[in-house]
């Protein structure tokens, strides 16, 4: 090892410079430009759709939810980079929202357009369609966190329905 140039002539002279506080510098960069490359590696750069369980003679466009209509899901949500859970629904219960009211994150919202009752998808959601940067401390996302969603669509109902049952309660 080359501990004086003086001595050791085919010692690099970057080496020979370099002290015992310089090493802990260089290997806390390389520590955190590893962290840095290997949350890039892990989060998503767009909204992903999967659908795992599809529903025969189902037409999208005519038998699925769209905007407006009250969706009734059970789904499991992670945190992609390190697997852990960090909401869901209770076995046996339904989470209700109105697709588009800005009910749910935006990562939700899109992934669920289109499905038809009994569907289940997985949806990866990038960090801007999730929680950004501020992450969800209550939930335990920390910022810039990537998400996956197991979401089934239980059942839904037409935005006309909806609209009529509200203005049924506001009687």
């Amino acid at each position: 090892f080359c501990l004086n140039r003086a001595f050791h002539s085919d010692c690099p002279l970057w080496l020979v410079v370099m002290n015992n506080r310089s090493w802990l510098v260089l290997l806390a960069l390389c520590a955190l430009l590893e962290a840095v490359t290997k949350h890039k590696r892990e989060s998503v750069s767009r909204l992903g759709i999967g659908v795992l369980e599809r529903i025969k003679n189902c037409d999208r466009n005519k038998d699925g939810i769209s905007i407006g209509d009250r969706a009734h899901i059970q789904y499991s949500a992670y945190i992609l980079h390190s697997g852990d859970q960090f909401d869901g629904t209770p076995p046996g219960e339904t989470f209700p929202f109105i697709l588009g009211a800005n009910d749910v994150i935006l990562g939700i919202e899109q992934g669920t357009i289109g499905m038809c009752a009994g569907e289940l998808r997985k949806v990866l959601v990038p960090q801007f369609l999730g929680y950004g940067s501020e992450g969800n401390p209550i939930l335990g996302v920390p910022g810039f966190a990537s998400l996956v969603y197991y979401i089934q669509l239980i059942k839904f109902e037409r935005s006309s329905d909806v609209l009529q049952q509200m203005e049924e309660a506001a009687r």
